[in-house]
């Protein structure tokens, strides 16, 4: 009985998934430990997503942390909603709301957000899928570590749950309709903590919504998705919506007129272009770690050979058509043009971490293209040229590293 329990446990894909977790994260988790015993105390944006959580349940809150929002410091407003700190106050209340529980109920959500993400991968696009993905993500952790993982800030929190989007919509064009709410919920969970995913999750689910409809309007199979989509929408929405109807002027209005009427000029495409760039890159940010600010110059032979392992992964995909990957290709294409031009419109001082999401598409770019050439040499018993270029560039980087 006991060697049956072993079998099973060694042999269950869950309890795979929670390994590959774990070595994906190490970096982080050994960061985070290594603070455990050390006095630490929030300040500026940390110290106001601990009072959030604090607030939690006699004065919840309504909206999120401060943003760059308003005229002046008098008239500031907040991030759209307060869904991070309800994502971190499980792990906070457990820890008897310490301040050091803060920092480890970062580490679970992003831990969540990697571990929901191979699982849907495992799921709906198999193993080999499921290894190229903890492989890339495991290279942007290391690039993260360690204080990317030791600070509750907004602008990191909806990292790697924007990664779980990004499947869950693949998953919803494959035909796995049910996944539809969750992608609702951990869309909005995105673009309510950091208003740089409005764009994106909005761009996303928007068309992919009037695309199941349409799709599914005669067996009708779109009703049930949809339907609980709207009860997710209204239950993450209400705290926004309640803080909106008290006297004044609104936190969603507030954000609404500021975006809607920017104060600075905007960026444009030629700034949009050069800052993708250097993010599209195998010798960017989500391999190498941050430090380059957006109006740097690329390196452009890392931009090159990005392009040239993406090129390689459409021309394999071309010679064995996966439906799967086909759908993951629309995602990736869609949500990098709605990335494009939505770094266009940035404005005020362009720092690194409104364009945080491109580190998720660069690394999906990767998966997809690594993915497209394993099935064709696995399919054709020898290596193409592309596919050559392909796994040399992206194994020459991962050296460089390492």
């Amino acid at each position: 009985m006991i060697v049956r329990a072993r079998n099973w446990a060694l042999g269950h894909p869950l309890v795979t998934l929670v390994l590959m977790t774990v070595v994906v994260m190490l970096p982080a988790i050994v960061a985070v430990a290594s603070n455990l015993f050390v006095d630490w105390h929030p300040t500026g944006d940390m110290s106001l997503a601990e009072l959030m959580m604090r607030g939690i349940p006699d004065n919840p809150p309504l909206v999120g942390v401060a943003a760059r929002v308003g005229r002046d410091i008098n008239d500031q407003g907040y991030k759209p909603g307060p869904s991070m700190a309800y994502a971190l106050y499980p792990v906070y209340l457990a820890m008897f709301r310490s301040s050091i529980s803060v920092i480890v109920s970062t580490l679970v959500v992003h831990m969540a957000g990697v571990l929901a993400t191979l699982f849907f991968v495992r799921r709906w696009f198999g193993w080999r899928a499921t290894v190229i993905t903890a492989l890339l993500l495991a290279v942007m952790v290391r690039s993260l570590a360690p204080g990317f993982f030791l600070e509750p800030w907004n602008t990191w929190i909806p990292v790697f749950a924007y990664t779980l989007f990004l499947v869950l919509v693949a998953g919803v064009l494959l035909g796995h309709h049910r996944a539809l709410p969750l992608a609702v919920a951990v869309g909005y969970h995105c673009l309510q903590t950091h208003i740089s995913y409005v764009p994106l999750v909005a761009g996303a689910l928007v068309p992919l919504v009037v695309w199941l409809v349409w799709t599914t309007r005669r067996s009708g199979a779109w009703r049930r998705p949809v339907a609980w989509s709207t009860a997710v929408s209204f239950v993450m929405w209400l705290p926004p919506l309640i803080e909106q109807l008290q006297p004044g002027p609104g936190n969603l209005r507030r954000v609404w007129e500021h975006f809607t009427n920017p104060p600075d000029e905007t960026v444009g495409l030629r700034a949009a272009f050069r800052a993708l760039a250097g993010e599209f890159n195998l010798a960017g940010p989500f391999v190498t770690g941050p430090g380059r600010d957006p109006t740097d110059d690329p390196r452009w032979w890392g931009f090159v050979a990005f392009v040239a392992v993406v090129l390689a992964g459409l021309v394999a995909w071309r010679r064995h058509r996966d439906r799967q990957l086909g759908r993951l290709y629309v995602v990736l294409g869609w949500s990098t043009l709605i990335g494009f031009y939505a770094t266009s419109r940035v404005f005020g001082t362009f720092y690194d971490y409104v364009i945080r999401w491109s580190w998720l598409l660069a690394a999906f770019w990767m998966v997809v293209s690594l993915w497209s050439v394993a099935i064709d040499i696995a399919a054709s018993r020898r290596f193409t040229r592309f596919g050559v270029t392909a796994l040399g560039a992206v194994g020459l980087v991962l050296g460089v590293a390492g």
